[in-house]
């Protein structure tokens, strides 16, 4: 067992304030978070800290293209943000008796494609909080059609203030490349259902104006074979820095440890 940690446990050479990958190691349960498409580790941070706060280890990489600038994530693919995962999801698993896994938005995609490889891992759970499992019609069309003629390269996005004035380190245009990689990967994900051992919780905000929660759940029931329950929060998508955030991280580990 290296102590050496993977790349994607490795801040990149630019990488804003808060923004930075979580590695750390404590007691023999592990958890692995991954972050959102054109996101970071910092919206999902707060997990992270409840848990080492808890004495697990923690693992939440910075997925090839995120995290530094816009154009970065143009030169990557959804294969890219698989393998870095997986390479966060190994050096916890060295380290930790079971390996649970929490995927926000489009990591939630990833986390199910790693749940369903270990298939011998029924202890470990899943949780998919506000998965990116199927974005609305016109908005794939668009994306769909970006992507294809290459007529635009970046899509601007309204700044996503949270309560309290908070302002993500997250990227502010939507790189159609990427977001053609986006729309890869969930076709990747949605093109069998998916057999995943273990328990899973889908959480979602009634309020999510990203990933509407009825298309999300319709769309996780169609891609997943598993015990799936379903937990619904007065929250919009950024449910870790939403007004709710509480209320998320307190279900999450109740559920991770068995609680619910």
């Amino acid at each position: 067992m290296s102590n050496a940690l993977p790349w994607p446990l490795r801040p990149p050479a630019i990488c804003p304030a808060g923004a930075e990958p979580v590695a750390h190691t404590a007691g023999a349960t592990g958890l692995l978070v991954l972050h959102g498409f054109t996101g970071s580790p910092w919206e999902v941070r707060p997990l992270c800290d409840a848990a080492m706060a808890r004495g697990w280890s923690v693992a939440c990489p910075v997925l090839p293209g995120h995290a530094t600038t816009v154009q970065a994530l143009d030169a990557v693919g959804w294969r890219d943000w698989l393998h870095a995962a997986d390479l966060a999801h190994q050096w916890l698993a060295d380290r930790c008796r079971v390996v649970h896994l929490v995927g926000f938005s489009m990591g939630g995609l990833i986390a199910t494609l790693l749940a369903e490889r270990d298939s011998d891992q029924t202890a470990r759970r899943l949780v998919l909080l506000a998965p990116a499992f199927a974005l609305g019609a016109p908005q794939t069309l668009a994306l769909r059609i970006l992507a294809t003629t290459g007529l635009v390269r970046r899509i601007g996005k309204s700044d996503p203030r949270l309560p309290d004035g908070q302002r993500p380190p997250c990227y502010h245009a939507v790189p159609v490349a990427g977001a053609g990689q986006l729309l890869a990967l969930i076709a990747a994900v949605r093109e069998r259902p998916r057999q995943v051992p273990g328990a899973i919780l889908h959480l979602h905000g009634a309020r999510d104006r990203t990933i509407a929660a009825r298309l999300a759940a319709r769309a996780v029931d169609q891609s997943v074979l598993g015990r799936v329950r379903r937990h619904t929060v007065d929250g919009g998508h950024l449910l870790l820095r939403d007004g709710c955030a509480t209320e998320v991280v307190a279900t999450i580990l109740a559920f991770l440890e068995g609680r619910d």
